[in-house]
C-alpha cells in the first residue's frame, strides 16, 4: 500500500533486490521526422531517422534507472534482431534483464514512429509481438515479495497475478494506464497508484468496461493516488479527496514520444526514495520535459545531475 514512509530511507540506496520491477511492452521503436515538403502524392521525406527501445514500462525503468534506481524488467521478447535490443539497451542504462526471456522463433513488438516536426506530435503503427508479457514461472522468480514497487502497464494475467504478490507484499502497485483491454477493472482493484493521460479516456471509450473520466477510475479502483497527465498542459494530483494542479515545464520540443513513460520513471524514482508526492511530481515533470528536447522516447531520458541543474535553472527564471 502506498505510503512515503513504506519505501525506507530517502536515497539510502541500501537494497539488494531491485526496488522497482516492471512488467509490460518492450518495443523497438523506428522513427522517422517528417519533412514538411511532400515529394509526391505518396512519397514524402523524413529529415531524421532513429532506432530505439520503447513501451511504457520499459521507457519508464530506463528512466528511472538512470536517476540511479535500480530496477528490473519482467517480459518476453522474441529472439530476433528486435528482441536483441531491446534486452541490450536496457542492460545499457542498468536495468536488470536477468528475467527477461528471448523466445526462441518468437517475434518482438516494433513501432513505427512518424513525427510531425512542427508539433512535435507523433502517429504511430505497430507490429505486435507474438508471445505473452511473462509466463507464471517469470513471476515466481521476480522476487516481488521484496519489491518495493510493481509497476505494470495492461491488464494481462501475468500483470494480474503479479499484482496480486505485490499487495500481499505490501509493495506498491502502479498503473501507468496505457491499453484498457483485458480485466482492467480487476487489476485496478489491485493498484494503489493510477498514472494515465487525458487521452486515456478517449483513445479506449469504445472499449467496453474501459473507465471513462477520472472519477469513474478512482471509483473503479483501490488506488490512493490518481495523476492525470495533460501533456504540455501539466498534471493533475487526486488525493485524499482533492485536486492539485501542476505546471509543466516550458522547453523547446523534438519529440513527445515517451514523454509520458519518462513523467512515470521520474515519479517512480521519486516514490522508491520515500519523497513526498509533490516532490516526486516536480522531478516527473523535468524527466517528461526533458526527454521532449530529444527525438524519441529512450534518447533524451535525463540523469539524476541533469534534473538537478534543469531544476535549479527553473527557479531562476
Amino acid at each position: 500500500m502506498y505510503a512515503t514512509s513504506s519505501v525506507g530511507d530517502p536515497g539510502s540506496g541500501e537494497f539488494g533486490r531491485p526496488r522497482i520491477c516492471g512488467i509490460g511492452a518492450c518495443t523497438v521503436d523506428v522513427l522517422f521526422v517528417l519533412s514538411p515538403v511532400q515529394v509526391s502524392l505518396h512519397s514524402q521525406l523524413a529529415t531524421e531517422f532513429s532506432l530505439q527501445v520503447g513501451g511504457p514500462v520499459a521507457t519508464s525503468l530506463m528512466a528511472a534507472a538512470r536517476l540511479g534506481a535500480k530496477t528490473q524488467v519482467v517480459a518476453q521478447v522474441g529472439d530476433d534482431w528486435a528482441g536483441r535490443i531491446i534486452r541490450d539497451s536496457l542492460q545499457e542504462v542498468g536495468v536488470n534483464v536477468e528475467n527477461m526471456v528471448l523466445v526462441p522463433g518468437g517475434s518482438s513488438r516494433i513501432v513505427l514512429v512518424l513525427v510531425d516536426p512542427n508539433t512535435a506530435e507523433r502517429s504511430f503503427v505497430f507490429r505486435p509481438d507474438s508471445m505473452e508479457l511473462a509466463t507464471k514461472e517469470q513471476i515466481q522468480a521476480a522476487g516481488l515479495e521484496e519489491t518495493v514497487i510493481l509497476l505494470v502497464d495492461e491488464a494481462s494475467p501475468c500483470s494480474i497475478a503479479a499484482a496480486r504478490v505485490a499487495r500481499r507484499a505490501r509493495g506498491t502497485v502502479i498503473f501507468s494506464g496505457s491499453w484498457a483491454k483485458g480485466k482492467l477493472r480487476t487489476l485496478l482493484r489491485l493498484v494503489d497508484i493510477c498514472v494515465v493521460s487525458d487521452e486515456f479516456f478517449s483513445d479506449w471509450s469504445f472499449q467496453e468496461g474501459a473507465p471513462r473520466s477520472v472519477l469513474d477510475l478512482k471509483s473503479a479502483s483501490t488506488a490512493a493516488v490518481v495523476i492525470e497527465t495533460h501533456g504540455k498542459d501539466g498534471c493533475t494530483l487526486w488525493e485524499a479527496g482533492e485536486s492539485k494542479r501542476f505546471p509543466a515545464f516550458p522547453v523547446a520540443a523534438v519529440d513527445s514520444t515517451g514523454a509520458g513513460d519518462a513523467f512515470t520513471g521520474g515519479l517512480v524514482f521519486g516514490i522508491s526514495e520515500g519523497w513526498p508526492m509533490s516532490r516526486a511530481i516536480e522531478v516527473a515533470s523535468a524527466c517528461g520535459a526533458l526527454s521532449c528536447t530529444r527525438l524519441g522516447g529512450s534518447q533524451g531520458l535525463p540523469d539524476r545531475r541533469q534534473i538537478e541543474s534543469f531544476l535549479a535553472e527553473s527557479k531562476r527564471r
